[in-house]
Order: C-alpha cells, then sequence, then structure tokens
C-alpha cells in the first residue's frame, strides 16, 4: 500500500528501538532527504533517551551515597555518645 522508511534508535551500539514512518497510500515516495532526516531525528531521539536514563542512574547513586552517609554520621554520633 503505502511506503514505509524506519531507522534505528541507537547509541553506541545500543539499540534503544526503531521508529518507522509510512505513507497513507502507494503515491507517495520517501526521498533520499526524508530517510537522511529520519535517521537524524532517531540518533537525536536515542541520545536523549540515553541521557534520560545515565541522569536516573545519577540520581539512584546520589541518593544511595546520601542514605550510606546519613547512616554513617548516625552510627559516628552513637559511638561519641557511647564514649562519654
Amino acid at each position: 500500500d503505502g511506503s514505509l522508511i524506519c531507522s534505528p534508535l541507537a547509541v553506541q551500539d545500543r539499540r534503544r528501538g526503531l521508529i518507522i514512518v509510512s505513507t497513507p497510500n502507494h503515491t507517495e515516495k520517501f526521498l533520499d532527504h526524508d530517510l537522511h532526516l529520519l535517521f537524524s531525528l532517531a540518533t537525536q531521539t536515542a541520545v536523549a533517551i540515553e541521557n534520560c536514563r545515565l541522569n536516573d542512574d545519577l540520581e539512584k547513586t546520589y541518593f544511595e551515597t546520601i542514605s550510606a552517609l546519613a547512616l554513617a554520621v548516625d552510627a559516628n554520633q552513637r559511638c561519641d555518645l557511647i564514649t562519654l
């Protein structure tokens, strides 16, 4: 029926998905320009997804570090009270 082009969502050889674009009828054809535009869009989207994942990892690590620090401070304060 219609034309179809697709491009992978990939960053550093890690695939995150696929963008597929189709035309509603067979009279419309995609040009090389369309494929380059789709590839650019897919690349930028994949980078944005990866940045979001990295930010989530960083946030998780930050909160784990703060929690560990709070536990260490609490333990240190208990030791100080015992030695008094």
